[in-house]
């Protein structure tokens, strides 16, 4: 897959689930996942979280466990906490 612009999302009965257009990780435990995508900052939540494949190369990346929940962050997220600190 040419890493650029796109990215895909595919979840199967909130265990499985399979990301391309990735382009690293910021975070991994078993509750949280914090992933870099050609698209944005993405936040996985879950339990037992367990990463089966990563290849930076080409973009992939898979994940099995319970799967609670799957958001973009906005880029104004980070900007919070300058907000709070300066307020």
């Amino acid at each position: 897959m040419k890493q650029g612009t796109s990215s895909n999302i595919s979840l199967h009965n909130r265990k499985n689930l399979k990301l391309t257009g990735v382009k690293d990780i910021g975070k991994f435990d078993e509750n949280t996942t914090i992933i870099f995508t050609n698209l944005g900052k993405m936040k996985v939540l879950g339990n037992s979280l367990k990463m089966d494949k990563f290849c930076i190369e080409s973009g992939e990346l898979e994940l099995n466990g319970k799967i609670d929940s799957i958001s973009y962050l906005n880029s104004s997220d980070s900007k919070g906490f300058w907000k709070k600190l300066f307020k």
